[in-house]
């Protein structure tokens, strides 16, 4: 067997006249990773009748799960985009209402999370799925935290090479906030004046702030005060 690009670089060539079912499915694979890319590949395989029966009932099926792959990946980016965060549970329901099944679901998230599309992680026992985008530059932070020691470690711990301002009061931390439109703000919960909730809620429903991130950095339990 042997295939050739349309540029003419030859390929693996197996002058073998009993072509394996492996050696087949390695030149259908072949044959779908070319077509992925643009280029067209020519393949000529000699076998005998019965081989050749073998070898396109393995191409129909292979081609058939591709082809399923890549539209279980089209509904799963989907949904996840859509939604931003899913957990398994509410993939698996989905999935179940546009008749995928769970092992072409749990290939679908794999070749995902490969291709760095989407992330995953486990909290509680509980499997989320969430989009990835682009990484976000933050040149501009705001640091809202009443301790000055908390507040200096936290710019220590940022670093050098962006511009922090360091606020010490909530109510102050919120109007400058409207006014500088930081590119990322790190709050404290419990502060005079406002506190951390009440200055990201603001923040959220700000559509000049749309582009702000909010950090929350509290010491009091994450799951009993989420």
């Amino acid at each position: 067997m042997s295939f050739q690009t349309k540029e003419g670089r030859k390929g693996v060539s197996w002058k073998d006249s009993d072509v394996s079912v492996n050696t087949c499915m390695a030149a259908v694979f072949v044959l779908y990773a070319y077509g992925k890319r643009g280029i067209c590949p020519n393949i000529w395989i000699d076998l005998n009748a019965q081989g050749k029966k073998e070898y396109i009932t393995l191409c129909r099926c292979l081609i058939d799960f591709m082809r399923s792959l890549e539209d279980a990946e089209a509904e799963v980016i989907s949904v996840v985009n859509e939604r931003q965060e899913i957990t398994y549970n509410e993939l698996k329901s989905f999935a179940e209402s546009r008749e995928i099944g769970e092992d072409l679901l749990r290939k679908s998230l794999d070749v995902l999370e490969k291709a760095h599309a989407i992330a995953s992680r486990s909290s509680g026992g509980i499997l989320t799925y969430y989009i990835l985008t682009e990484k976000p530059t933050f040149n501009r932070i705001m640091i809202v935290e009443d301790d000055k020691n908390i507040n200096k470690l936290m710019a220590l711990s940022i670093g050098k090479g962006f511009e922090i301002t360091q606020v010490y009061d909530g109510l102050e931390g919120l109007k400058r906030i409207k006014y500088e439109k930081p590119d990322l703000v790190v709050l404290d919960l419990m502060m005079p004046g406002m506190n951390g909730l009440e200055i990201c809620q603001n923040i959220k429903t700000d559509g000049s702030l749309h582009d702000t991130v909010v950090i929350i950095v509290s010491a009091m339990d994450a799951t009993s005060n989420r």
